[in-house]
């Protein structure tokens, strides 16, 4: 082997083991990068985040439905209880009856008509209510699935990262 042959192995060494040295600096920096994102995602990370506040939102809007509902239902089981049992003596759906009697029929009438409207109101509002409970969780669930695969995507390129790192297809001896 002569002189220049043996200048440009030594070249073509110092090539690669600067090549080496930038994919370890690389590589360090990706992983300080993942620490930081799972560190981020099982810690401290979106404490104050959206979702966090939406589920807080719906979770205490849930305890006060809930507490309506009950108020509602032993109100309905009152109202059934004084109806059926003639001997109360605070019998408000009998009272109701009582007054209907002495009332004229187009009093009766209207009585009817403002119910209806009383009724067919709460039943709008009640599906205006379903409405955007429907497109809230159409956002949140979108929100989600982005989220995902955002997340998937990122731990997919790490895993490729992990299975095939780049050093391993070049021409360097292992050291």
């Amino acid at each position: 082997m002569d002189l220049d042959s043996m200048y440009n192995i030594e070249q073509e060494l110092q090539a690669e083991i600067h090549k080496r040295d930038l994919l370890t600096a690389s590589v360090d920096d990706m992983k300080k990068r993942i620490l930081t994102m799972e560190n981020g995602i099982g810690g401290h990370y979106g404490e104050d985040s959206e979702w966090k506040v939406r589920y807080h939102t719906q979770v205490e809007l849930n305890h006060q439905l809930q507490k309506q509902a009950d108020k509602l239902n032993r109100k309905l089981t009152s109202i059934a209880t004084r109806s059926t049992d003639p001997d109360t003596k605070d019998n408000g759906f009998q009272d109701l009856l009582n007054k209907m009697d002495s009332m004229s029929e187009e009093d009766i009438e209207k009585l009817i008509s403002k119910l209806q409207n009383d009724n067919e109101s709460r039943v709008s509002e009640l599906r205006d209510y379903e409405w955007r409970l429907e497109q809230e969780v159409k956002v949140s669930i979108a929100s989600l699935f982005t989220s995902q695969i955002k997340r998937q995507s990122s731990l997919q390129k790490c895993g490729d990262l992990k299975q095939a790192p780049p050093w391993s297809h070049s021409k360097l001896p292992p050291s």
